[in-house]
This record gives structure tokens, sequence and C-alpha cells, in this order.
């Protein structure tokens, strides 16, 4: 079970985070009044940041992986979702700052253990509503392309039926059974 998810990274109990810090901007304008204090107007809430800390280490970790990893994360510009391991969303945040301390390493310069602290700071998506159809329609299932129509299967032919006037008045089908014509009838 992992303590936090970063994207597709889980941090477990063992390389949880020693730091935690959370920040939330609110914003507010100050207008000047003649004589008096300023005004203060609401204009709206801030990004949220989250400076966050670790300490990774080759006894419960790969260190070098981990750090690949990060780099990956931070470098690929994409907005990625930070949930708590109770399945708590916290929301959709960017990696803006990745640094390193070394505290451990082999003679040939091989990572055994690092310091490292993450700047992450809260993603605020422009088109909101274009975003969530685009995945909706991702999620949904497979349709068919426009097109020609498929075939349906064909019925069988209607086969004209005279009604028993027409029967009676001497009416027959033809061979071909398109055309009604007039049975003579002999008289003896």
């Amino acid at each position: 079970m992992a303590f936090l998810l970063l994207g597709d990274i889980g941090f477990g109990r063992l390389v949880s985070p020693t730091g935690f810090d959370a920040k939330l901007a609110i914003s507010y304008a100050e207008h000047q009044v003649i004589e008096g204090k300023p005004l203060l107007q609401y204009t709206g809430d801030g990004l949220g940041e989250i400076n966050l800390a670790f300490l990774f280490h080759a006894d419960f970790c790969d260190p070098q992986a981990v750090w690949d990893d990060l780099i990956t994360l931070a470098t690929s510009h994409k907005a990625f979702p930070l949930s708590q391991g109770n399945g708590l969303l916290v929301g959709k945040y960017v990696i803006i700052d990745v640094s390193r301390t070394t505290t451990y390493a082999a003679e040939d310069g091989s990572l055994y253990g690092f310091e490292c602290k993450l700047s992450l700071k809260e993603y605020a998506d422009p088109q909101p509503l274009e975003t969530k159809k685009q995945e909706q329609q991702q999620q949904a299932p497979a349709k068919k392309k426009p097109g020609r129509k498929p075939k349906k299967p064909s019925k069988k032919k209607e086969v004209p039926q005279l009604s028993a006037e027409s029967r009676q008045a001497g009416y027959a089908l033809s061979q071909d059974k398109q055309t009604v014509i007039r049975q003579s009838t002999r008289q003896a």
C-alpha cells in the first residue's frame, strides 16, 4: 500500500515523505481610498503548492531508479494526479522543481542514498468541460465508423395474392406471378 501516489509512482511506508508542506494562496485586490485604509476585494483562489521532502537509500529502494523516475515525470511537462494511499485525490499537479542532495555514493559514483525535494504546483485545466468530454470519449466503447451501411438480410419476396373476390371473378396469376390475367371460361 502506498502512502502517496504521484502519477504512477507510489511512495510506500519506507520511502514516504519526510516532509509535506502544503500552501494555498487566496488572491485579493487592494483598492486605495481617500483618507482611509485600503479596501480588499476577493478576486479568486490561487494555485496550491506542495513541497515534499524524501530520503531514499539502497537499504530499502533503488535510489538511481527512483531518481530516474522522478526526472522522467518532471521532464514530461504534464500534470499528474496526486492522491493519498487512502484514495483521497489531492488534485492534479505539475512538478516545477526537483532537487537532490547525495548522501551516500560508492567509489565509482553509484548512487546509494540521497535526499530529494519536490515542488509541485496545482494544475488548473483551462478548458475543463472539453477535457472531461475527451476523457469520456476515450473511455467509451468503440463506435462504428461512418460509411456504407451493412446490408440487411434480404426478406422473402412478397408474392401477390388474389383476394377471394378476384378469384371468383376469374382472375389468376400468370407464370411469373407478377401479372394478373383474366381466365377465360369455356362454356360447353
